[in-house]
């Protein structure tokens, strides 16, 4: 009686070993659970380009529905030399002070005219 009993408890052990084992084995057959698999061609809408500089477009190299590669050179933009723009910079500075200039010569000659009065 108690082999018998000793027998059905190693048999149930056994089965229910077997039984997770074919479970585990069901749920990773077509890969992991929370993973989707899928074939197929990803089209996307609308992307958002941002150059490193400003400046004008000159050229674009790559067509609507283009396949590009990260690092791949989409658009050429018109080079501007930095010192056009310090140069540029630097007479707008001089105008301004030249025109502040102006105004004080104004605002003391109108305050000579109003005190003459």
């Amino acid at each position: 009686m108690v082999l018998a009993r000793r027998q059905l408890f190693v048999g149930l052990a056994l089965l229910t070993v077997l039984a997770l084992c074919v479970g585990v084995w069901l749920a990773n057959r077509h890969g992991r659970a929370d993973v989707v698999t899928a074939s197929g061609t990803i089209e996307v809408v609308e992307s958002d380009l941002s150059p490193k500089v400003q400046g004008r477009l000159i050229a674009l190299r790559v067509n609507d529905g283009d396949a590009v590669r990260r690092g791949e050179v989409v658009a050429v933009l018109e080079s501007v030399d930095p010192a056009l723009n310090v140069e540029q910079a630097a007479a707008n500075v001089s105008s301004a002070e030249q025109q502040v200039t102006v105004a004080e010569s104004r605002l003391a000659q109108a305050g000579e005219n109003l005190s003459v009065e």
